[in-house]
């Protein structure tokens, strides 16, 4: 069963303002695709759409799901503004990867979304509760990527985002928050991947190693300007020396542990981060004007400029800060 609710086979489209609810790729056979939908090829924009309650495989008793709200499979996308909820891998005790959304072999820039209680399987194996990335060229922006939950079995990795065999990937401006997994890697899991993870807000993410990122099996990852907070430890390299993790100007909190062994970790920002609940900075945070500003970040979470003052604020926010001049007056003394 491939696209439970459309199915795109190499098309040149735009899929918009659309609700799909309710869809299953599958409610009989082995495999589940795409609950919602499934893209096979071509060059696709899915932009402003609701993705709601829709599985890869529903109501059998053996069925592999993969992307309970959408696959991308060796296309070139934009994924843009959707709201992707409570969507799930599949129902039965089997594998699933990618609760919210799996891509495959793809070229996808996935920008602005909110990737919400997504689940995967009762089975041993899930990754990517929000997200699975898997043999992709990836940029992953401006998210809010919260509640979302991998595998209940011995294999449940990658709570809200699971990155593997990615040759290159960005994440960007994320809020990846209250996330869990059953076996690592509760917020972010990268395996076999090099990129960046840059200005993204990483909180209370739960379950298994109890980890914010989990770095593993020959990654290179480079982390910059994030806020970590809530964490059994914060950042993880499960694997040096043939894994190497650099952080810098990271923005620790309320981890048992801010790093494990391995990571190098410099110019660390001294807290308090002073969260707002929606995991927006408050005035007075320690992240606010605290990192050297990179040239390819320019927006927030928001898309308020980056930055505001000289430098920018660690974590997903730039806060905007008002300043009120008064006019001088003068008179002649009496």
């Amino acid at each position: 069963g491939w696209g439970g609710g459309i199915y795109l086979d190499n098309s040149e489209a735009t899929v918009a303002g659309n609700d799909f609810l309710y869809n299953a790729a599958t409610e009989s056979g082995p495999q589940g695709m795409g609950g919602g939908i499934y893209v096979e090829g071509g060059t696709v924009t899915l932009r402003d759409n609701t993705l709601t309650r829709n599985a890869g495989g529903r109501d059998v008793a053996s069925s592999i799901g993969y992307g309970g709200g959408l696959v991308l499979s060796d296309t070139v996308a934009l994924v843009l503004d959707n709201l992707i909820t409570a969507n799930r891998g599949t129902d039965s005790p089997e594998v699933a990867l990618g609760g919210g959304a799996y891509v495959f072999t793809s070229t996808v820039q996935i920008v602005g979304n909110t990737i919400t209680q997504n689940s995967l399987t009762t089975g041993p194996i899930g990754f990517g509760g929000g997200l699975y990335l898997h043999y992709s060229t990836t940029t992953v922006d401006g998210n809010t990527i919260t509640d979302n939950r991998s595998g209940t079995g011995f294999e449940g990795r990658g709570g809200g985002v699971r990155l593997a065999f990615c040759p290159a990937f960005t994440l960007t401006n994320n809020i990846i928050a209250r996330n869990y997994a059953e076996d690592y890697a509760s917020g972010v899991g990268v395996a076999v991947s090099s990129g960046s993870i840059a200005h993204n807000t990483i909180v209370d993410n739960t379950g298994g190693d109890g980890s914010g990122v989990h770095v593993s099996s020959s990654s290179d990852a480079r982390l910059y300007g994030n806020i970590i907070l809530g964490h059994t430890v914060g950042i993880t390299n499960a694997d040096a020396p043939t894994t190497t993790v650099l952080a810098e100007y990271t923005l620790f909190e309320a981890n048992t542990n801010d790093v494990g062994p391995d990571v190098t970790n410099l110019n660390v920002i001294p807290g308090p981060a002073l969260l707002l609940p929606d995991f927006h900075l408050s005035t007075g945070s320690g992240a606010i004007d605290q990192v050297p500003p990179l040239a390819w970040v320019t927006v927030d979470i928001d898309r308020d400029s980056r930055p505001i003052q000289a430098s920018s604020e660690a974590g997903a926010d730039e806060i905007l800060v008002w300043r009120a001049y008064l006019p001088l007056i003068m008179r002649e003394a009496p």
